[in-house]
Protein backbone atom coordinates (compact mmCIF):
# COMPACT_ATOMS: atom_id res chain seq x y z
CA UNK A 1 0.00 0.00 0.00
CA UNK A 2 1.38 3.25 -0.91
CA UNK A 3 1.20 6.02 2.04
CA UNK A 4 2.97 9.28 2.50
CA UNK A 5 4.75 9.42 5.80
CA UNK A 6 4.90 13.00 8.27
CA UNK A 7 7.80 12.15 11.00
CA UNK A 8 8.36 14.01 14.23
CA UNK A 9 11.91 12.19 14.47
CA UNK A 10 12.04 14.35 18.26
CA UNK A 11 8.72 12.25 19.18
CA UNK A 12 9.89 9.62 17.31
CA UNK A 13 7.04 8.90 15.89
CA UNK A 14 5.11 8.86 11.91
CA UNK A 15 2.12 9.50 10.57
CA UNK A 16 0.85 7.60 7.97
CA UNK A 17 -1.55 9.12 5.20
CA UNK A 18 -3.32 7.11 3.00
CA UNK A 19 -4.01 9.61 -0.51
CA UNK A 20 -6.93 7.85 -1.46
CA UNK A 21 -8.55 9.21 2.36
CA UNK A 22 -8.85 12.82 0.33
CA UNK A 23 -10.97 11.49 -2.47
CA UNK A 24 -14.57 11.76 -2.09
CA UNK A 25 -15.70 8.14 -3.49
CA UNK A 26 -19.09 8.32 -2.85
CA UNK A 27 -21.49 6.75 -5.89
CA UNK A 28 -17.77 5.45 -7.72
CA UNK A 29 -17.39 1.70 -8.62
CA UNK A 30 -13.83 0.76 -10.03
CA UNK A 31 -13.16 0.87 -13.66
CA UNK A 32 -10.40 -0.22 -15.82
CA UNK A 33 -11.39 1.53 -19.25
CA UNK A 34 -10.94 0.46 -23.04
CA UNK A 35 -7.84 -0.26 -24.50
CA UNK A 36 -7.68 2.02 -27.63
CA UNK A 37 -4.96 2.91 -29.99
CA UNK A 38 -2.80 5.59 -30.10
CA UNK A 39 -4.32 7.36 -33.23
CA UNK A 40 -7.20 8.12 -31.23
CA UNK A 41 -4.89 10.83 -28.94
CA UNK A 42 -5.07 13.31 -32.10
CA UNK A 43 -6.70 16.55 -32.36
CA UNK A 44 -8.03 15.21 -35.55
CA UNK A 45 -9.44 11.90 -33.52
CA UNK A 46 -11.34 14.73 -31.55
CA UNK A 47 -9.04 14.94 -28.62
CA UNK A 48 -9.43 18.73 -27.68
CA UNK A 49 -6.57 18.44 -24.97
CA UNK A 50 -4.29 19.06 -27.69
CA UNK A 51 -2.68 22.32 -27.34
CA UNK A 52 -4.07 23.20 -23.92
CA UNK A 53 -1.70 24.30 -21.28
CA UNK A 54 -1.52 21.68 -18.98
CA UNK A 55 -0.61 22.03 -15.02
CA UNK A 56 1.21 19.38 -12.54
CA UNK A 57 2.00 18.88 -9.07
CA UNK A 58 5.50 18.34 -10.20
CA UNK A 59 7.89 18.02 -13.44
CA UNK A 60 10.61 15.84 -13.99
CA UNK A 61 9.29 16.28 -17.42
CA UNK A 62 7.08 19.06 -18.11
CA UNK A 63 3.54 18.37 -17.94
CA UNK A 64 3.41 20.73 -21.52
CA UNK A 65 4.81 17.38 -23.07
CA UNK A 66 1.21 15.44 -21.79
CA UNK A 67 -1.13 17.86 -24.65
CA UNK A 68 1.37 18.41 -26.82
CA UNK A 69 0.02 16.15 -29.84
CA UNK A 70 3.67 14.29 -29.72
CA UNK A 71 3.18 10.76 -28.58
CA UNK A 72 7.39 10.96 -28.32
CA UNK A 73 7.43 13.09 -25.37
CA UNK A 74 6.02 12.61 -21.59
CA UNK A 75 5.01 14.24 -18.70
CA UNK A 76 6.95 12.48 -15.69
CA UNK A 77 7.22 12.70 -11.84
CA UNK A 78 9.08 12.42 -9.00
CA UNK A 79 8.90 8.85 -7.39
CA UNK A 80 5.76 9.47 -4.80
CA UNK A 81 2.45 9.07 -4.06
CA UNK A 82 0.15 11.41 -4.73
CA UNK A 83 0.82 13.29 -8.33
CA UNK A 84 -2.04 14.49 -10.33
CA UNK A 85 -1.88 16.66 -13.52
CA UNK A 86 -4.70 18.80 -14.98
CA UNK A 87 -5.59 20.46 -18.44
CA UNK A 88 -7.29 23.54 -18.97
CA UNK A 89 -9.64 23.25 -22.00
CA UNK A 90 -10.28 27.12 -21.91
CA UNK A 91 -13.69 27.44 -21.15
CA UNK A 92 -16.63 24.56 -20.31
CA UNK A 93 -17.01 21.64 -22.18
CA UNK A 94 -18.88 18.96 -22.08
CA UNK A 95 -16.37 15.99 -21.15
CA UNK A 96 -17.58 12.72 -22.60
CA UNK A 97 -14.54 10.65 -22.59
CA UNK A 98 -10.61 10.96 -20.65
CA UNK A 99 -8.09 8.79 -21.56
CA UNK A 100 -4.15 8.60 -21.37
CA UNK A 101 -1.35 7.08 -23.52
CA UNK A 102 0.98 5.32 -20.70
CA UNK A 103 4.56 5.21 -20.37
CA UNK A 104 5.99 2.60 -18.69
CA UNK A 105 5.81 4.37 -15.49
CA UNK A 106 1.82 3.67 -15.25
CA UNK A 107 -0.70 4.48 -12.32
CA UNK A 108 -2.17 1.30 -10.60
CA UNK A 109 -4.95 3.49 -9.20
CA UNK A 110 -6.06 7.07 -10.16
CA UNK A 111 -9.02 9.01 -10.61
CA UNK A 112 -10.33 11.69 -12.89
CA UNK A 113 -12.02 14.98 -11.41
CA UNK A 114 -13.17 17.74 -12.98
CA UNK A 115 -13.70 21.20 -12.24
CA UNK A 116 -14.42 24.85 -13.65
CA UNK A 117 -12.18 26.79 -11.20
CA UNK A 118 -8.93 24.55 -10.89
CA UNK A 119 -9.78 24.42 -7.02
CA UNK A 120 -12.43 22.51 -6.45
CA UNK A 121 -12.56 19.22 -7.80
CA UNK A 122 -15.24 16.94 -8.44
CA UNK A 123 -14.25 13.26 -8.88
CA UNK A 124 -16.07 11.64 -11.69
CA UNK A 125 -14.11 8.32 -12.58
CA UNK A 126 -12.26 5.85 -10.22
CA UNK A 127 -9.54 3.98 -12.27
CA UNK A 128 -7.61 0.62 -11.64
CA UNK A 129 -5.06 -0.55 -13.67
CA UNK A 130 -2.29 -3.59 -14.23
CA UNK A 131 -0.01 -2.41 -16.67
CA UNK A 132 0.63 0.28 -18.81
CA UNK A 133 -2.13 0.68 -21.80
CA UNK A 134 -3.09 3.57 -24.32
CA UNK A 135 -7.01 3.70 -22.43
CA UNK A 136 -9.98 5.79 -22.85
CA UNK A 137 -12.58 6.11 -19.86
CA UNK A 138 -16.24 6.91 -20.23
CA UNK A 139 -17.46 9.30 -18.12
CA UNK A 140 -21.26 9.33 -18.82
CA UNK A 141 -23.48 11.63 -19.67
CA UNK A 142 -23.92 15.29 -17.92
CA UNK A 143 -20.36 15.77 -17.44
CA UNK A 144 -19.17 19.27 -17.42
CA UNK A 145 -15.59 21.00 -16.45
CA UNK A 146 -13.35 23.63 -17.98
CA UNK A 147 -10.57 21.77 -16.12
CA UNK A 148 -9.69 17.82 -16.43
CA UNK A 149 -7.43 16.17 -13.81
CA UNK A 150 -5.88 13.02 -13.48
CA UNK A 151 -5.13 12.27 -9.47
CA UNK A 152 -2.59 9.26 -8.77
CA UNK A 153 -2.74 8.12 -5.66
CA UNK A 154 -0.86 4.11 -6.28
CA UNK A 155 2.07 4.00 -8.68
CA UNK A 156 1.98 1.02 -10.91
CA UNK A 157 5.94 0.71 -10.45
CA UNK A 158 8.52 2.05 -8.00
CA UNK A 159 8.97 5.18 -10.85
CA UNK A 160 6.60 8.03 -10.33
CA UNK A 161 3.93 8.59 -12.97
CA UNK A 162 4.06 9.24 -16.48
CA UNK A 163 2.56 9.30 -19.69
CA UNK A 164 2.83 10.60 -23.45
CA UNK A 165 -0.64 12.22 -24.22
CA UNK A 166 -3.62 13.29 -22.04
CA UNK A 167 -6.70 12.88 -24.07
CA UNK A 168 -10.13 14.65 -23.45
CA UNK A 169 -13.18 13.85 -25.77
CA UNK A 170 -16.42 16.29 -25.92
CA UNK A 171 -20.16 14.80 -25.24
CA UNK A 172 -23.23 16.15 -27.67
CA UNK A 173 -24.71 17.94 -24.53
CA UNK A 174 -24.34 21.78 -24.29
CA UNK A 175 -23.74 23.08 -21.13
CA UNK A 176 -26.18 25.72 -19.41
CA UNK A 177 -25.06 29.44 -19.61
CA UNK A 178 -25.85 31.39 -16.66
CA UNK A 179 -26.59 35.22 -17.82
CA UNK A 180 -26.67 38.11 -15.39
CA UNK A 181 -28.08 41.10 -16.58
CA UNK A 182 -27.18 44.22 -15.14
CA UNK A 183 -28.58 47.52 -16.22
CA UNK A 184 -27.47 47.10 -19.96
CA UNK A 185 -24.02 44.96 -18.90
CA UNK A 186 -24.40 41.35 -19.50
CA UNK A 187 -22.20 38.65 -18.66
CA UNK A 188 -21.93 35.08 -19.15
CA UNK A 189 -20.62 32.00 -16.43
CA UNK A 190 -18.67 30.53 -19.17
CA UNK A 191 -14.60 32.52 -19.68
CA UNK A 192 -11.28 31.27 -21.21
CA UNK A 193 -9.34 31.00 -24.22
CA UNK A 194 -10.41 28.52 -26.41
CA UNK A 195 -7.73 25.82 -27.02
CA UNK A 196 -5.79 26.02 -30.56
Amino acid sequence: ISTTAHCNISAFFCDYTDADDDVDKTGLTEVTGTEVDSSVFTKESGNIAVGCSAYASNERQKASYATDGNANTRWETDYEDPQWLYVDLGSVKNIDKVGFMWEGAYASKYYIQVSDDASNWKTVAMVTASSNKNVQIDLGDGIFGRYVRMYGTRRGTQYGYSFYEMGVWEGNDTPTVGIEINGYQISTTLEGRICP
